[in-house]
């Protein structure tokens, strides 16, 4: 029997959750016994390659070099042709793309092979014309009038009179005419096409006229789209606003990771401490996360400061490497806090369940996530967290349960619960523990893969 074969498309292969998650979901596949492939553009960026890793891993990897994150209509169109021609040869039964530009032009061209492209715009047209007594599947009713003096249907349009060529087109597009085209010439071989948002590509803090292309992209692609994978509720609610796509079409699946990595991270805290040179007196503020805009680093530097004079041996281990990184550098240096600040630079995945084990506390202050993994990995090593209240955050922090939230960029209360969830270390520790007890029932990777594969399956029997 041939093996299922799945084709996960995604922008770039570099250190980040959504790279992580996607290589996670694709070795779980491979695991069961399908024929898995992993295309990506090149992992350009200060953010580090994961593709070795990927290889490693007993991974195919294919890189379409014209693949890139921002936009740029020549390498698009040259990634487009690329894509199209990698999945008419290699006859995918699942294409799952994942992040903003892969999963444009991955389902579009995936749609392309298959058909579904033309059908659905075939379908779209019924919408306009068509004969019979009942509208297609998926048209309301009532975008549709009967014509006087006969069972036509046709537009709801004041004014509208039948031509010739009209009737034609009515004929040509009407439910019976798109079926057998369907189940002929029109559809060459089904494709089941999945995309998994892990962080929507319009935001507050974004042009609102790239927002506007965004979510108009991610309505037109998921007409093509059986199934979308969210990675959060509030991702999932976010898109039913934006009108995004059919309810039905969203499931929400957390991203997973290796917990026991993290609740048994293998090492000795003592050496890891001089390692970043920390003794036994320093207290341990944590944040992990890629020096970038939006990423809120500079909110935790504002505040250090006045933490330092409640709790003199406070040390902040900024976990990354970014653009941002030079800028915040100066800005520790003008406060005087240059000393009390450690960054890490850029460490391996591998690497970040063992600095993860010597914090105190994990702040996160970033002011646009999808599900903050970061989070889920702090809370599944037991450490207390304090969190900015955005997007998924809500859902694994509950207030003084799990966890502490905060509002965005509210550096006066920031400050304020810092110095709380320090001054009260067991009860935050307590918080801790109830929080990675749902991190373990949610988050492994084994749930995940599970999931998505019942995804698969549904699909593939429907």
């Amino acid at each position: 029997m041939r093996k299922i074969k799945i084709g996960h498309i995604i922008t770039r292969l570099i250190i980040g959750g959504a790279q992580e998650n996607t290589i996670f979901t694709a070795e779980g596949f491979k695991k069961k016994g399908y024929d898995v492939t992993l295309i990506s553009g090149p992992p350009l960026g200060p953010e580090g390659s994961l593709i070795e890793e990927t290889k490693k891993k007993g991974l195919k990897v294919l890189i379409i070099p014209e693949l890139r994150r921002e936009i740029n209509p020549f390498l698009d169109t040259k990634a487009f042709i690329k894509l199209y021609f990698i999945i008419k040869k290699e006859k995918y039964s699942i294409i799952h793309t994942h992040s903003s530009k892969a999963g444009v032009l991955g389902r579009i061209a995936a749609s392309v092979v298959s058909h579904k492209f033309l059908y659905i715009m075939l379908q779209s047209m019924t919408r306009h014309f068509h004969v019979g007594g009942r509208p297609p599947n998926g048209v309301p009713p009532a975008f549709l009038r009967k014509q006087e003096g006969g069972g036509l249907l046709t537009p709801k349009r004041e004014g509208a009179s039948p031509s010739p060529t009209l009737s034609a087109l009515k004929y040509l597009f009407s439910p019976g005419k798109l079926f057998q085209l369907q189940h002929t010439k029109l559809v060459r071989r089904r494709i089941i096409i999945v995309h998994t948002i892990h962080g929507l590509p319009f935001h507050p803090h974004q042009n609102r006229v790239l927002n506007l292309i965004y979510v108009n992209l991610e309505r037109f692609c998921s007409l093509f789209t059986d199934k979308i994978i969210c990675v959060g509720k509030i991702m999932k609610e976010k898109a039913w606003a934006a009108r995004l796509g059919n309810k039905k079409k969203f499931v929400v699946i957390h991203s997973g990771f290796e917990v026991e990595k993290y609740t048994n991270p293998q090492i000795e805290p003592e050496k890891e401490r001089k390692r970043w040179g920390l003794d036994v007196n320093n207290i341990v503020i944590g944040n992990v996360g890629r020096l970038f805009p939006l990423k809120g680093q500079e909110y935790l530097l504002e505040i250090l400061g006045d933490i330092k004079k409640v709790f003199p041996d406070v040390k902040l281990l900024l976990v990354g490497e970014g653009i941002l990184r030079q800028t915040l550098e100066k800005k520790a240096e003008n406060l005087g806090l240059k000393d009390a600040i450690i960054f890490t630079g850029l460490l391996p995945p591998e690497q970040i369940p063992k600095v993860i084990s010597i914090f105190d506390l994990l702040v996160h202050t970033s002011l646009r996530e999808g599900l903050p993994k970061t989070v889920a990995q702090g809370l599944a090593a037991g450490k207390p967290v304090v969190v900015f209240d955005v997007d998924g955050a809500k859902e694994i922090i509950i207030n003084e349960k799990t966890g502490y939230l905060v509002p965005a960029k509210d550096t006066d209360n920031l400050r304020h619960t810092i110095i709380k969830a320090l001054r009260n270390k067991e009860k935050s520790i307590i918080m801790a523990k109830e929080g990675q007890k749902l991190v373990k029932k949610l988050f492994p990777v084994e749930v995940m893969v599970d999931k998505i594969e019942e995804v698969y399956q549904e699909l593939c029997g429907a």
